[in-house]
């Protein structure tokens, strides 16, 4: 539900107010953000949006707490009272105490049986934890919510709601963001269709004073199945390498090669494109979500939504690679744009 200007609580939202602006904070108060998976990685990008203030986030997963949930892949928000029941669900108490002004709801609905007419009911949505070919699927029916995304009734009702509350509506376009973190390794990519923004740039005059002019700019994305398979071209073997990582398709020494092989057919590069070596380095860091790597993870991924919902400043175009394990100048995260030529 839309939360009119007198309504916001400027008092919790003082200082992002003052960094991002009142236009931004209320674009986010009638945003509605969609978290596919309910792990680690999605437990910081939850708490990073609720923290933030965006008006409504839904995680929807089908799977059930395990006492794997509490050991490992950075899952804070559940406890050992909680193994057996539903992980969406159970993520919820953790997350609505830390901002009581933002719904937070759950959906045990399989994300990989979505439909678009689910998604069009969001303005982003965040693809956790899902098999690559399912994300690809994602992909494709997000490009088609975004048909049905100013036709459902509900994004009607919320669209006159908010401009009869007095202020800007949140964008109205189904965006997605798809990510993964596997051991020391995590990705993201996004695509954001034909996305317009406004750029502010600083300029001083000829009598030291400094203004500020606003353009507009844009980027056209690629669907995230059209940039990955253009993976050749990543500019090192090392970023390929990390993108196979994260692709979740790594569980052991064995599974490297075979899983390499596979993959290099696939895109058409050669088998040396991945030495042995570097394969039997990349084994043990092949594991389940670390927590270091979903809170740096995480936190890009809320920075990166806050640019989208607001409509201001660059996003990240298109793929982001977190490699914490390879020396410098290549350790750390790294953009790079995968596309057709």
């Amino acid at each position: 539900m839309a939360v009119a200007q007198t309504a916001l609580d400027t008092k919790r939202y003082d200082r992002q107010i003052r960094l991002w602006g009142m236009e931004t904070q209320l674009r986010m108060s009638t945003t509605r953000v969609l978290i596919c998976g309910a792990g680690g990685l999605a437990a910081e990008v939850a708490k990073n949006l609720v923290l933030a203030g965006v008006g409504h986030v839904t995680l929807q997963d089908h799977a059930r707490v395990t006492a794997d949930d509490l050991s490992r892949g950075g899952q804070f928000l559940l406890g050992d009272a909680e193994v057996g029941a539903s992980r969406a669900e159970a993520s919820l108490p953790f997350l609505r105490g830390l901002n009581p002004t933002v719904t937070v709801d759950a959906c045990t609905d399989d994300a990989r049986a979505a439909t678009a007419e689910h998604l069009a009911q969001f303005d982003l949505v965040i693809a956790t934890e899902l098999h690559f070919d399912d994300v690809l699927k994602l992909g494709a029916l997000v490009r088609a919510a975004r048909e049905l995304h100013t036709e459902t009734p509900a994004k009607r009702a919320r669209v006159a709601a908010a401009d009869e509350g007095g202020h800007v509506p949140a964008r109205r376009r189904v965006h997605l963001f798809a990510a993964g973190a596997v051991g020391l390794y995590g990705w993201a990519a996004l695509d954001l269709g034909e996305y317009v923004y406004s750029v502010t740039t600083k300029k001083k005059g000829a009598d030291g004073e400094e203004t500020s002019e606003t353009s507009a700019a844009s980027i056209s994305y690629p669907t995230v199945e059209a940039a990955f398979a253009h993976v050749s071209a990543a500019r090192q073997p090392a970023d390929i390498a990390t993108i196979l990582t994260a692709h979740r398709a790594f569980h052991c020494a064995e599974d490297v090669r075979v899983s390499a092989q596979r993959t290099l057919e696939r895109l058409g590069l050669p088998q040396d494109t991945l030495s042995a070596a570097l394969l039997d380095e990349l084994a043990p860091h092949a594991a389940p979500a670390l927590a270091p790597v979903c809170a740096i993870l995480g936190g890009l991924l809320g920075q990166e939504a806050i640019k989208v919902i607001s409509g201001k400043d660059t996003p990240i175009d298109n793929i982001v690679l977190l490699d914490t394990v390879a020396p410098p100048p290549n350790s750390g995260a790294r953009v790079i744009r995968l596309a057709p030529p």
